[in-house]
């Protein structure tokens, strides 16, 4: 009779309740919505951006956008498929007030993810890829074709963009090159300014270039800044005063602009649209992941044959997703070196203290989610994870460096073409893994 009542509520031969269509499908839905998202700015970009290989130069200097999310991004949605189904089923069937509780929950997550992606776009310094290719070909330096002369106030902006991408081929790294163009009002201005240096917005790459100092590259640098700042403002409809929370209108610039009349590139206007649903996919995993460790005990007896495929999708999509802060990290060093730090918008503002917020919720999934049979093989693991941290803590810098010359604005193309041919594979493994059907019975005992 108990066996009877448990298979008629759903309870399967393990313990387990097997999981309704519904929420499958609607979390289906959701993630192949942002995958797609995911490609299809990248891929506005290499069109819209395919003369001279400038989108090259793009995808490796902003490649926490235009790499991770096509690659990294997709790996996790993935990777966390499962145990997004299991919340989702969790809250809709199993729940006291479920389905009132995850509704509320998921609007608050769409409007959290709408307001930070408003308040990314409406940062002070833009993005150079926000701007038409043409518009920015156009440009011709101050003073006017000063490139070919060796030297300038401000080169062309298509030309610095260029410099970039050479300097970070040949370095391991560009913090040498980054100035701080903020003074201190507790030191000596004198004291402030270092010997002279590479300045990437003045003076065309080559083995010998001239050299500034700190003082002239910071002023280049504004230049260049306020340069960029007129050509976008350019595209940009004047704002109503009268209209309160405008900025919150920022990811539909798209529908607000004539796409023939306006200076703004196809995929700046498309990253504004789709920004929101970047910014929700990181809010989504955050929230899978604390929400799998509250309700842990519930979901053990609720979906048990699950459990070690859930568990694998967990760890597999959070080693995936911290590529999102370094790669972050990477961007804001080459951001640093071309327009030093009065170039900092909003996002390269918050990169730090992103970065710390992921490494946490990193190393939380470790310690919580690794289990298995062999407690002597789970011990090492989690060792190994602290130390991987104090390691990453202790030589920041170095792996920073390392990132902008191999997934940063000085990748190889064979580094590119590597993650274009190991990502699907990577994302046909991890589907495979999710896909095998395995018992808790038969896995983990702990």
């Amino acid at each position: 009779r108990l066996c009877f009542r448990l298979r008629a509520r759903g309870v399967g031969e393990f313990g387990g309740s097997k999981m309704k269509a519904g929420p499958r499908v609607f979390v289906f839905v959701v993630f192949l919505a942002m995958g797609l998202s995911f490609i299809a700015t990248t891929g506005v970009l290499m069109t819209e951006f395919g003369d001279d290989e400038l989108w090259l130069d793009f995808l490796t200097s902003d490649s926490h956008l235009f790499l991770f999310f096509p690659t990294f991004a997709i790996i996790s949605l993935v990777a966390f498929y499962l145990p997004s189904c299991a919340i989702v089923d969790l809250y809709w069937n199993h729940l006291p007030f479920g389905r009132i509780r995850f509704l509320v929950g998921l609007l608050v997550i769409v409007a959290a993810s709408w307001i930070v992606a408003a308040f990314i776009l409406d940062g002070k310094n833009k993005s150079i890829w926000l701007v038409k290719p043409e518009v920015l070909a156009a440009d011709v330096g101050e003073p006017a074709n000063c490139a070919g002369g060796g030297d300038c106030a401000r080169l062309p902006v298509l030309m610095a963009v260029k410099n970039l991408r050479e300097v970070s081929l040949s370095r391991p790294g560009l913090r040498p090159l980054v100035r701080t163009c903020h003074a201190d009002p507790l030191i000596e201005r004198a004291a402030q300014t270092g010997p002279k240096r590479y300045c990437i917005v003045t003076t065309p790459y080559s083995s010998a270039p001239a050299l500034k100092t700190d003082q002239e590259c910071c002023r280049a640098q504004a230049l260049f800044l306020t340069k960029i700042g007129e050509l976008h403002a350019e595209g940009v409809p004047a704002a109503e005063p009268e209209v309160e929370y405008a900025v919150l209108r920022a990811p539909l610039r798209i529908f607000e602009v004539d796409p023939e009349k306006t200076t703004l590139s196809m995929t700046g206007l498309l990253h504004g649209l789709l920004l929101p649903l970047k910014i929700l996919f990181l809010l989504v995993l955050v929230a899978i992941s604390i929400l799998m460790t509250v309700h842990l005990r519930k979901i053990e007896q609720l979906y048990s044959h699950y459990l070690v495929r859930m568990e694998t999708g967990l760890l597999i999509g959070t080693f995936a997703v911290l590529f999102f802060p370094l790669m972050s990290q990477a961007f804001l060093q080459s951001v640093d070196a071309l327009v030093g730090d009065l170039g900092r918008g909003n996002f390269s503002n918050i990169v730090p203290v992103l970065s710390f917020a992921f490494g946490v919720w990193t190393l939380l999934i470790l310690l919580y989610f690794y289990r298995r049979r062999d407690k002597e093989a789970e011990l090492f693991a989690k060792i190994g994870g602290a130390a991987a941290g104090i390691v990453a803590l202790v030589q920041y810098e170095v792996i920073i460096d390392f990132l902008v010359r191999t997934v940063g604005s000085g990748a190889d193309w064979f580094v590119l073409v590597a993650m274009a041919i190991a990502a699907p594979v990577i994302i046909v493994v991890v589907m495979m893994l999710m896909a095998s059907p395995r018992s808790e019975a038969a896995g983990d005992k702990h």
